[in-house]
């Protein structure tokens, strides 16, 4: 009982001192009283920001905003343009919501677009982009050219310029229709250019004047530092304009409609001189009222002409300018057109002209044209009036030899319809010269030996009036043609190749050209032969001959003697293996050929026999 008492006593002692101290396990650096630095922070976060504005400023760009971190009391905040470090900034100045946290102040104005702020990470090295922003970023001169104000015969233009380092005027450069112009200072006040950009002051402004110029259209561009500010253009009209809107022919008369105006007194009537065909006619006044209002019309009745005319319009000038022409239009009135030649015909012809009779059925020409139409070139001729109707001749020269012409004969009338094509005397006739073969060619292009064919020759010859052909130099055709174009055929022979065809085209005048075409003959796979001299160096006489796989022989050109040539004529066409043999058994073969074809141009080849074993 005691002793049970005494352990149950010890149990509790034991219990009441393990309770309080709960379960047990091992307790890392980072929980210890004192961790190492490189330990998160219980309120370890990464940056935060916010970019609010970027200006550019004289001494470089302003950016503001705020940026903090849990961990740190300021952070300093890098900023880069396009990657490039422009400067550092410390967040430690007071923004609404972020206690000490807020930046402004100015970094250096490095060339870029993007603008991108950057902090580290404490405690560790990387670095955390707060924010990021597309601007670019001025280093270049800026500024604005406004529009041309005319003023007399000047040109007021007003404008701003700012150099973005400094705050101080830049000199301003003009160029007048790419001619160098004035240059002048940016420095007089402009007060929306102070509300604009208030970093640099209102002193900026610019005025300068130029004459207007000459009439038409002006540009002046503007630049500082090289950098442009902008163009402008004006344009310079003094002139009096307007326009002829109608010339129209009626009967005997010509009614001439137009408007004038002169841009330095708009509402004053000017006056407008009328000519016709270079010549003045008369003067009358823009003084007629115009559908859109206007009194700038004017109008006037003239006696018509025969032919074909063109009438204009000269405004007069009020103020400053000239006088100006004001626009041209035509009128016609015309006679019928002449009539024809008739019995247009070819009289003769050279290598470069063509002569030519007609009767001439115009008695009121005022001259007659000829067009020789041919070789990918006109050729016209003028030639002066006939008096009265009759027989007429005419030459056409300069024309290209061996050609085909067509000659128009048109007579021509001042103030009448021109004779058309279709109603023109006309011939055809070929220059004279050489002849031109421009084709020779032979049908087929190959042959066979021992295959004959019928070949054709084709050809094509300008300017002949003979032809000839011959075959391997022997007469094959001949014809006759009237000089111009020839196209023709001509048999070429039974062939079986190997011929030579020489065309040979004569002109009136006995001038010959030539041309040659080849008919080959085709490669053979076995050799032609004309013939085999056999020679016997051995001791006994042979004979030569062809045998058949059955050892018949079918053909027998005779005994080979000892030293005795014997030559065999290969049958035209045939295709033979020759054998030459003991004569004694006529089976030992001491000597064959290749398979030969016969052929009367072949070859001619010499066999020497030797004695030796005879062939297996």
């Amino acid at each position: 009982m005691k002793l049970t008492s005494l352990f149950a006593a010890v149990v509790l002692a034991a219990s009441a001192l393990v309770v309080p101290a709960g379960p047990a396990y091992a307790v890392g650096p980072c929980q210890s009283p004192e961790p190492p630095p490189d330990c998160p922070s219980p309120n370890d976060g990464p940056p935060t920001g916010r970019l609010d504005s970027i200006t550019r400023v004289p001494a470089g760009i302003r950016l503001t905003g705020w940026a903090s971190d849990p961990d740190e009391a300021a952070l300093p905040v890098r900023v880069s343009v396009d990657d490039v470090l422009a400067g550092e900034l410390m967040a430690d100045k007071p923004y609404p919501g972020h206690d000490n946290h807020g930046f402004d102040g100015v970094v250096a104005a490095k060339p870029g677009s993007r603008v991108c702020l950057t902090t580290a990470d404490p405690p560790t090295t990387r670095r955390i982009t707060i924010a990021c922003r597309t601007w670019p970023v001025p280093v270049l001169p800026f500024g604005a050219l406004g529009a041309p104000v005319r003023s007399g015969i000047s040109v007021q233009l007003a404008g701003w310029a700012i150099d973005p380092g400094t705050t101080g005027p830049v000199t301003v450069t003009a160029e007048v229709d790419g001619r160098p112009g004035p240059q002048m200072s940016a420095n007089l006040p402009r007060a929306d250019v102070a509300s604009a950009h208030p970093a640099y002051g209102g002193d900026h402004g610019f005025t300068l004047t130029v004459p207007e110029g000459a009439e038409g259209e002006h540009r002046i561009c503007l630049s500082a530092r090289a950098t442009s500010l902008g163009c402008q253009t004006w344009t310079v009209r003094h002139n009096p304009y307007g326009g002829v809107d109608s010339v129209v022919l009626t009967g005997d008369q010509v009614r001439i409609a137009g408007w004038a105006v002169d841009p330095d007194q708009p509402t004053t009537s000017t006056l407008v001189d009328i000519g016709v065909d270079g010549k003045y006619l008369r003067t009358t006044t823009a003084d007629r009222p115009r559908p859109d209002g206007s009194r700038n019309g004017f109008e006037m009745t003239v006696d018509a002409a025969d032919g074909v005319h063109e009438v204009c319009a000269l405004g007069w000038n009020l103020g400053l300018g000239d006088h100006a022409y004001l626009g041209c239009r035509s009128y016609s009135r015309l006679q019928p057109a002449p009539p024809a030649p008739t019995d247009v015909r070819v009289t003769g012809v050279t290598d470069t002209s063509i002569e030519l009779a007609f009767t001439d059925q115009a008695a009121t020409e005022t001259g007659y044209r000829l067009e020789a139409r041919g070789g990918g070139k006109n050729k016209i001729i003028d030639l002066p009036s006939y008096a009265g109707t009759g027989s007429r001749t005419a030459t056409v020269s300069g024309l290209q030899p061996v050609t085909s012409y067509e000659v128009l004969v048109k007579p021509v009338q001042t103030g009448a319809v021109e004779v058309t094509d279709q109603d023109a005397g006309r011939a055809s006739a070929w220059t004279t010269g050489a002849p031109v073969i421009e084709a020779f060619t032979a049908g087929p292009a190959t042959a066979r030996a021992c295959k004959k064919v019928d070949a054709r020759l084709s050809f094509r010859i300008v300017g002949a009036v003979r032809a000839e052909i011959t075959r391997n130099g022997a007469p094959q055709w001949a014809g006759q043609a009237g000089g111009g174009l020839w196209n023709g055929e001509a048999p070429g022979g039974n062939t079986d190749g190997n011929e030579t065809y020489v065309l040979s085209a004569y002109d009136s005048a006995g001038r010959k050209t030539t041309r040659t075409v080849r008919l080959d003959q085709e490669p053979t796979t076995v050799p032609l032969v004309k013939s085999v001299s056999f020679f016997n160096n051995r001791p006994d006489i042979l004979v030569v001959g062809v045998w058949d796989a059955l050892g018949n022989q079918t053909h027998d050109f005779g005994p080979l003697l000892i030293n005795a040539r014997l030559t065999v004529q290969v049958p035209q066409c045939q295709q033979l293996n020759i054998q030459v043999r003991r004569a004694v058994d006529r089976r030992t073969v001491v000597f064959q050929t290749v398979d030969l074809l016969g052929y009367s141009t072949g070859m001619q080849r010499d066999v020497r026999i030797d004695p030796g074993p005879p062939m297996p």
